[in-house]
């Protein structure tokens, strides 16, 4: 069981960190559009390199939101499972919030209420 939890949590970190800076590139992009720069023909390079930078991030958002899941259900059951995954897809429309919070909220929930170091793993 510690093994498995410690695994599932240590999955999680790693799809959280592939997710980061795609997440982080989308943000940019879409701050820069937001901007009105003056150069009318910037407007649909950001555009395209936002849509170019949209499929990869929704399909890492994807999967760190199932392994939030994975890490939530071996760890508390699938109801906390579902909890975590929930709360991860409505925060993540706020600047990513759900993919930058959730993990280490799971992460530290395992050691605090496990009372041991199963979620300490970062990696």
């Amino acid at each position: 069981m510690a093994s498995d939890v410690t695994r599932q949590i240590g999955t999680m970190m790693k799809w959280r960190t592939r997710a980061l800076p795609v997440i982080v590139l989308l943000l940019g992009l879409n701050l820069l559009e937001l901007a009105n720069l003056p150069i009318a023909a910037l407007s649909p390079l950001l555009g395209l390199l936002s849509l170019i930078v949209l499929l990869p991030a929704a399909v890492l958002i994807l999967m760190v939101w199932a392994m939030i899941f994975q890490a939530g259900w071996s760890a508390f059951g699938w109801p906390a499972g579902l909890g975590y995954t929930v709360i991860a897809v409505l925060l993540t429309p706020l600047f990513g919030l759900g993919i930058f919070v959730v993990p280490d909220m799971i992460r530290l929930d395992v050691r605090r209420l496990l009372g041991d170091d199963r979620g300490a793993e970062r990696s």
